[in-house]
């Protein structure tokens, strides 16, 4: 038989609530009984997220924000606003700048990203027939003997001009012929010191494909293209948060450097891009001239100059995946290029940061708002660029 005083506590418990069984049943339930039941209404207070946020002060500061909290990153229209942060984005020829901006873009949405993929048609094609024929006379200045039956296609490809048009099925088949003999490939992975050769394999490789009448870029395709299909500068407009930054893309060839004064002299932030491959590459217009040390230089002139001590610079080191595979093959060059490095080539971030090392030790005076940050990035990998820009956009939302 359930007892009458029972009936009474439980409506009083659904209806009453805690304080009127505290003044009513006190008395009558047990020390013991009347504690629990009070510690489960208060625990139950304490997980209801309605209840915790009851009776705190409306001056209560909400929790500080975290530096390291994600930016919400998004491309913005392009406008006129002069409140916007600019960033100018300088470094030598070839460092993948360009690359870099169309991962960008690929991840955020560029609206230039259309019109790259379109103008890239005619230069992918350029670039296959511009670098076979260099292929070519690099074989013969080797004096390796390759098969007499690619006299014909070699003759073929050293009269044509470099231009789409003559990218057509006989050209084609003469490629292939070309690249399929092992010598021929053996002179390439050798003379791929010259730098605008770097990625000429991956597009010997899709020639045919290429080569059709209806052919699209692919965003691969796009990134493995070495140079800018722009004048010498572009800008991107990115929202960081609610911030509209704009980041100014410059030429590193000869031409190009010559904008770079006029671009950094109105920005607020400096990406300077390096690559980290280009230990064992010489200039093009002069092969007594290595790349790591023209880099090394610029950065160095750029950093110092009274214009620039108060802008931070981003120090990119670009082309990693690339660093990682050359450098346990051509240790010694590596080593020439930046002396003093004692650890283990196959742990690629002790030499990353050796390479970094060697950057920032040729900077000497900077203001105390002009610091130089080094971060390492893969510009063929989203992730890696995503990451990139993370940092950035702290840096600059803070």
């Amino acid at each position: 038989m359930v007892h009458f005083s029972e009936i009474i506590h439980n409506y009083l418990l659904k209806k009453l609530g805690i304080l009127v069984l505290r003044s009513i049943f006190q008395k009558h339930l047990s020390g013991v009984y009347f504690h629990l039941i009070h510690i489960m209404v208060c625990c139950n207070e304490t997980d209801d997220p309605a209840l915790q946020t009851k009776g705190k002060s409306k001056n209560q500061r909400a929790p500080p924000v975290k530096k390291d909290q994600s930016v919400t990153i998004t491309m913005a229209d392009s406008n006129d606003e002069e409140d916007k942060v600019k960033i100018g984005v300088i470094g030598p020829f070839l460092s993948g700048k360009s690359t870099l901006l169309r991962q960008a873009g690929i991840l955020y949405g560029s609206r230039f990203f259309d019109e790259d993929r379109s103008a890239l048609k005619p230069c992918i094609r350029t670039l296959i027939l511009r670098d076979m024929k260099t292929l070519i006379e690099e074989v013969e200045q080797s004096g390796k003997p390759i098969d007499p039956v690619l006299s014909t296609s070699i003759s073929l490809l050293k009269e044509i001009t470099p231009n789409e048009d003559e990218l057509v099925s006989d050209v084609v088949s003469s490629i292939i012929d070309i690249w399929n003999d092992e010598t021929v490939k053996s002179i390439y992975e050798e003379k791929k010191i010259k730098n605008y050769l770097e990625h000429s394999s991956y597009f010997f490789d899709r020639v045919e494909k290429i080569a059709e009448q209806d052919y699209v870029p692919t965003d691969e395709d796009m990134l493995m293209y070495p140079g800018s299909t722009h004048s010498n500068c572009r800008d991107h407009d990115f929202n960081f948060n609610t911030k509209l930054v704009q980041i100014t893309e410059v030429q590193g060839n000869t031409s190009g450097r010559r904008m770079w004064d006029r671009v950094l002299r109105g920005a607020n932030y400096i990406m300077f891009v390096v690559s980290l491959s280009d230990f064992d590459y010489h200039l093009f217009e002069d092969d007594t001239i290595e790349v790591s040390q023209l880099s090394m230089t610029l950065f160095s002139q750029i950093c110092e100059a009274d214009q620039y001590r108060d802008i931070p610079v981003f120090l990119v080191l670009n082309k990693s995946d690339l660093f990682e595979k050359k450098i346990k093959e051509k240790t010694d060059l590596f080593n020439n290029a930046y002396p003093g490095f004692e650890g283990d080539v196959n742990n690629v971030n002790d030499a990353i940061e050796h390479v970094k090392q060697a950057y920032l030790s040729k900077v000497d005076a900077r203001s105390n708002t002009g610091f130089v940050e080094a971060i390492s990035v893969n510009s063929l990998n989203k992730e890696s660029v995503a990451n990139l820009m993370q940092k950035i956009a702290q840096k600059v939302v803070a």
